[in-house]
């Protein structure tokens, strides 16, 4: 048994009672005889009796019923699984047609399927980029956060795997759940591509399929922000639970004071967000939640925007360029950029769980 499959049997849980699960032919059965189906390898942890918060969730248990029942095995992808609209999905079908007839790689392939994911994950200023990918948008993580995401990490809303292939290297293992069977596909396909030991599982974040302290690091970003409040509570307790003894976290989040995020607010009138809207934060409400997991700290993400990364300028807009260049700018001005008076829209929330 491989070390991945060694930590998946030891360490997956039913995400509702936390008992233990029994790995049969193409499903996890629990103790309590919740049945949870297993496609393309991939685990589908998705609790059946409880509402998701997103609906890729409800495609996700959907297709992995008709993969089951042996209607629809010719989806390879998934991508209907996806939160692609209509015509992202067009492009990419019409993109994997062609490279199928082709014969080209599977990672032209898989990086097909992320140009019509890309605006999602990424954000607005990347909509350019939509079915107009040649390569992959990969972030780098700040030295302050990538030193202490010690194996394993688990990486909460990993969609197509972007921040499991940043944070990987040959020591880590990476944990990635999403709601989104589609997605997990592909960062399962570009994990193997490029070497990185990585366990996909179609889950929700709210009931994480782990025992208590079964991973040493954690990582989330662009997904979290989307929650209701609540559900946010509910999530960093979870993200407690399963952290070790003195693990660390590091979740993305937006800033209520941050210029793009003060706009944004207005534009819908203040009110709270609802469904998938992000919600808009104060640094002191964030950090008093995060707090349940221990210390806890920021630094400052990006400026006139959520999910503006340095690595991605060709992928940009021209309105994102320019906003990249300002957020560039602003980050090397070190009293803005530090303690609790940090003003930029999106910040890194650091926590050290306690002992």
């Amino acid at each position: 048994m491989s070390l991945i499959n060694n930590w998946l049997i030891n360490n997956l849980v039913c995400p509702i009672s936390k008992l233990p699960l029994v790995k049969k032919k193409n499903y996890f059965l629990s103790k309590n005889g919740e049945m949870y189906p297993i496609v393309n390898n991939i685990p589908i942890m998705i609790p059946l009796h409880k509402k998701p918060n997103h609906f890729s969730a409800y495609k996700s248990l959907y297709f992995s019923k008709k993969i089951e029942s042996n209607k629809d095995k010719k989806n390879q992808y998934f991508i209907e699984t996806t939160t692609m609209s209509k015509l992202e999905k067009k492009l990419v079908y019409k993109k994997l047609e062609i490279l199928n007839n082709n014969k080209e790689s599977d990672l032209k392939k898989n990086i097909a399927i992320v140009s019509g994911l890309v605006a999602a994950t990424n954000g607005i200023a990347y909509k350019v980029s939509v079915g107009n990918l040649d390569e992959l948008p990969i972030p780098i993580i700040p030295k302050k956060i990538n030193k202490h995401l010690v194996k394993p990490t688990l990486d909460i809303g990993c969609n197509w795997g972007r921040w499991s292939i940043a944070c990987s290297d040959k020591k880590n293992i990476i944990i990635g759940i999403d709601p989104s069977l589609g997605a997990v596909i592909a960062a399962s396909n570009l994990a193997k591509i490029f070497k990185v030991k990585f366990i996909g599982i179609v889950g929700d974040a709210r009931f994480l399929p782990f025992k208590n302290h079964s991973v040493a690091s954690v990582i989330s970003y662009s997904v979290i922000q989307h929650f209701s409040r609540s559900d946010v509570n509910i999530t960093v307790r979870e993200i407690n639970r399963v952290l070790k003894p003195n693990g660390f976290s590091a979740v993305q989040m937006p800033n209520k004071l941050g210029l793009r995020c003060l706009y944004h607010q207005i534009r819908r009138g203040f009110r709270d967000g609802k469904n998938f809207e992000v919600r808009y934060w104060s640094l002191k409400k964030l950090e008093k939640v995060f707090s349940y997991i221990g210390k806890t700290n920021f630094i400052t993400d990006c400026y006139l925007g959520i999910g503006l990364q340095d690595t991605d300028f060709k992928f940009m807009s021209f309105l994102g360029k320019i906003a990249l260049i300002i957020s560039r700018f602003l980050k090397s001005i070190p009293f803005i950029n530090s303690g609790k008076f940090i003003f930029s829209d999106s910040v890194w929330i650091l926590s050290r769980k306690n002992n």
